[in-house]
């Protein structure tokens, strides 16, 4: 099982801290709340950006429960062989209107990275445009949480637009992780990514 870490740490933070040794903190089991055993690690190679990076991944054993769980940080989703700095860019591209064909020539392409196919980008888009819509309501709920009387309209997407649903998510999204963390310096798939389920985030 995978528990992806709650704090939105950065590539650079995560190889100078967890290179050799584990994450800071106690780690609780999701199923039954004991604290977890550190039980060793695995290497990922992720893409993020020009560049392939082998990533340590940190795992841990409950021992009530007896399953292992794999602590990932929150720049990369489950499974997945690209980091979400890479999705979100290609989700930003992709919501202003460019050609999946058009990206696949200019997104991670280097001899390390390898570059992206069309099929992935189709996916990814038909992912979005799947959780988009529920993403948004959950977000447009958290924001007028922290901000009663904002008015959202404006954001939301137009009929007939297949797109609309990604550009409202990452427009209303920046708006609430900016209330939430007083920051942009957390790319916005992080922290979804940090603080939604895996179904939800993008």
């Amino acid at each position: 099982m995978i528990i992806v870490m709650h704090v939105a740490v950065s590539l650079k933070k995560y190889l100078d801290e967890c290179t050799d040794r584990a994450p800071a903190g106690e780690q609780h089991c999701p199923i039954c709340g004991r604290r977890l055993r550190k039980h060793g690690r695995y290497f990922r190679c992720v893409v993020l950006g020009q560049l392939l990076e082998r990533l340590p991944v940190y795992r841990y054993l409950c021992p009530q429960c007896k399953k292992t769980f794999s602590l990932l940080p929150a720049f990369i989703r489950p499974y997945g062989h690209f980091g979400l700095p890479v999705r979100e860019a290609a989700a930003r591209m992709l919501s202003r209107g460019e050609r999946v064909d058009a990206l696949t020539g200019r997104l991670c392409q280097s001899p390390k990275a390898g570059g992206i196919s069309g099929r992935t980008l189709r996916r990814w888009l038909q992912g979005w445009r799947r959780r988009a819509q529920a993403l948004v309501e959950s977000v447009i709920e958290g924001i007028l949480r922290l901000s009663p009387g904002f008015d959202v309209t404006p954001y939301l997407p137009e009929q007939n637009r297949p797109r609309g649903w990604l550009r409202s998510v990452l427009s209303l999204g920046g708006i609430l992780r900016n209330l939430i963390l007083r920051t942009e310096s957390v790319p916005l798939f992080v922290f979804f990514n940090s603080c939604y389920p895996v179904h939800m985030s993008l």
